[in-house]
């Protein structure tokens, strides 16, 4: 009877305090309702983390990466527990099988997405947060060690690779000693991707501390020390990987490139040559040994090389612009423009093709069009000191010595060393005249810098020549054709003559020519180069000489200049047979074809003033 009345009592007293009652069921509902919505998101510029992460998951909808990276780096260590917590979700089996529903039907679109496909965003925010991750370690490596799902390990394992070398992840102390080794290669893998070779080089050498003989440690860091130009230690490290694994086709082709990077060409092709041996299908390296068999003048061979790259791997467009490269080393500019075209259609990024192409076009006289190229291989690279060096020799092609210089000037700003900016710079003191110290003191140095090219003996040479510099320019002259001239070998040979004849040496001139023609191949003997030798060792007529100046030109674009050496080398041959009246004719034909950009047109317009004095 009590415990009734004590109920009764109880009833009595909530309706006698209905707003005590009241107030804790709003309690009571409003706790369920706290505990159900997720806590408030950190934001930033009004828009929350979700936003921001959306926007970088989702693509071109919204804001660029840059500033949605901005976005999470300004909210920085508060959005680790949001990620972490989406790293940690699961799907539960209700709504997988309310995904697979949805799934099975075409009526209704149900916006539903599994968490897995909501970790890309944690993903990106781990990326973005960079360094500023440090403090999700812990739950990182709670993640790794117990992944709710493969996807969350895997981000958890990137993220933490991708803090080293952080002082908390520098040892790795939640890996098994077994997988160390792996850890560090994964890191160093991971870090060179993300273009950091010297936190890369760090991590392969861990390895290698732990591995002493594992190659791909070692490949690892040799490859870190070529992304950070370090060519020698590069080589050492790929030395090491062949000692360990004498058939390592990568190690070899490497090996090659660093020796391309120093200018050891001779080696390099061996190298590259032994890579091809040992993986023939290589595309890359039969592309780069030709463009060092290029860079020692062996162009038939470098053009095999290109052909055979292209034809293994044709959707490549570095191939296509290494060939044209080459073929306008060969003065066959019509092609090269072709190839180069064709390689900047397959890949509008790559600045080194622009540059190539305005190169091309400049050897075309096109030089306004050539301006547009190299424009543009400056605005995709503003540190590529080769684009200020061929724009600065455009300025000078056409008489714009103030813009020259000051492309000459940021060229050798970003590179105190570049060899051909003071080629370009010692050709521009040349050609405006007034300067002849200071052009010699160019080329001197061009050579000191380059002393492997060809050509910066060459220039060096024919300006020699042009300031009636005999000795020194005769021993430039065959300097340039003993490191291998190319297409100038004819040039060289002709100025050779033309020193030697002005000397009181002609007999000698002509049977050193005779010596050079008979060394030549057959087929080599109807190209301009040799049909100049032909002509001052006294084989061929001024008549006929004439003519083929025109006739043997392999492209159009070649008529112009070789008309113009045609009337300068002529009217040479009248000057010392004593004819002033006909070598005077011909020096003016020559100043005629207005061709004022090649050594022949400015050593005509010496002769013709030395005449009038």
């Amino acid at each position: 009877m009590s415990h009734g009345n004590d109920e009764q009592k109880r009833g009595s007293w909530w309706r006698e305090h209905p707003g005590l009652l009241g107030l804790c069921v709003v309690i009571v509902i409003g706790g369920f309702i706290w505990l159900a919505i997720p806590p408030k998101e950190p934001a930033y510029k009004g828009e929350s983390l979700s936003y921001w992460l959306s926007r970088a998951v989702d693509g071109p909808k919204g804001p660029k990466d840059s500033e949605c990276t901005n976005a999470v780096r300004h909210i920085g260590s508060n959005a680790i527990p949001v990620l972490l917590q989406i790293l940690r979700a699961k799907d539960s089996s209700f709504k997988i099988k309310l995904m697979d529903l949805a799934a099975r039907q075409n009526f209704v679109r149900v916006p539903i997405s599994s968490v897995e496909e909501q970790k890309q965003k944690a993903a990106a925010g781990f990326e973005f947060l960079g360094d500023l991750a440090t403090n999700a370690l812990p739950g990182l490596i709670d993640i790794s060690g117990h992944p709710p799902s493969p996807y969350s390990k895997e981000i958890a394992d990137r993220t933490l690779m991708e803090l080293y070398p952080a002082p908390c992840v520098a040892v790795p102390y939640w890996v098994a000693p077994t997988n160390k080794v792996g850890w560090y290669l994964m890191t160093g893998s991971l870090k060179s991707e993300s273009g950091s070779p010297s936190n890369a080089m760090l991590a392969f050498s861990r390895a290698i501390e732990l591995a002493p003989t594992n190659t791909e440690a070692y490949f690892g860091c040799g490859a870190s020390k070529m992304q950070l130009k370090d060519y020698p230690g590069a080589i050492t490290d790929m030395e090491r990987v062949i000692e360990l694994s004498p058939t390592n086709e990568r190690a070899f082709y490497a090996r090659g490139l660093c020796k391309m990077a120093l200018k050891d060409l001779r080696s390099a092709e061996a190298d590259l040559t032994t890579a091809i041996n040992l993986e023939t299908n290589d595309a890359d390296a039969y592309s780069y040994r030709g463009v060092v068999r290029a860079d020692m003048h062996e162009l038939n061979d470098a053009l095999t090389d290109l052909n055979k790259a292209i034809e293994l791997s044709p959707w490549n467009a570095a191939h296509y612009r290494n060939r044209g490269a080459v073929e306008g080393l060969q003065r066959e500019y019509e092609l090269a423009l072709v190839d180069i075209t064709k390689s900047i259609e397959m890949d509008k990024s790559d600045g080194s093709a622009y540059t190539v192409r305005g190169r091309i076009k400049c050897a075309l006289r096109d030089y306004k069009a050539a301006q547009a190229d190299f424009n543009k291989a400056i605005a995709l690279d503003p540190k590529d000191s080769s684009a200020y060096v061929f724009r600065g020799a455009d300025w000078v092609y056409m008489d714009d010595y103030d813009r020259a210089a000051a492309d000459l000037e940021k060229a050798l700003e970003l590179d105190p060393k570049t060899a051909g900016a003071f080629t370009v710079r010692g050709m521009l003191k040349a050609k405006r005249g007034g300067e002849d110290d200071g052009a010699l003191a160019d080329f001197e140095r061009a050579i000191e810098l380059a002393p492997q090219w060809p050509e910066t003996y060459g220039m060096l040479g024919l300006f020699q020549y042009k300031i009636a510099h005999w000795e020194p320019a005769l021993a430039n002259c065959r300097k340039a054709l003993k490191l291998g001239a190319g297409t100038n070998g004819g040039d060289y040979n002709c100025y050779i003559w033309l020193i030697r004849a002005q000397s009181g040496e002609e007999a000698g001139a002509n049977d050193e020519l005779n010596v050079c023609l008979k060394s030549l191949p057959a087929a080599k003997t109807n190209e301009w180069g040799a049909i100049t030798v032909r002509f001052f060792a006294g084989s061929l007529p001024e008549s006929n000489f004439l003519s083929l100046a025109t006739t043997s030109a392999k492209r159009p674009s070649a008529v112009s200049r070789q008309v113009c050496e045609s009337l300068y080398y002529a009217g040479m041959k009248h000057k010392l047979a004593g004819d002033k009246k006909g070598a005077e004719e011909l020096f003016q034909k020559c100043l005629n074809t207005k061709d004022e950009n090649t050594w022949a047109y400015m050593n005509a317009g010496v002769e013709m003033r030395g005449m009038k004095e």
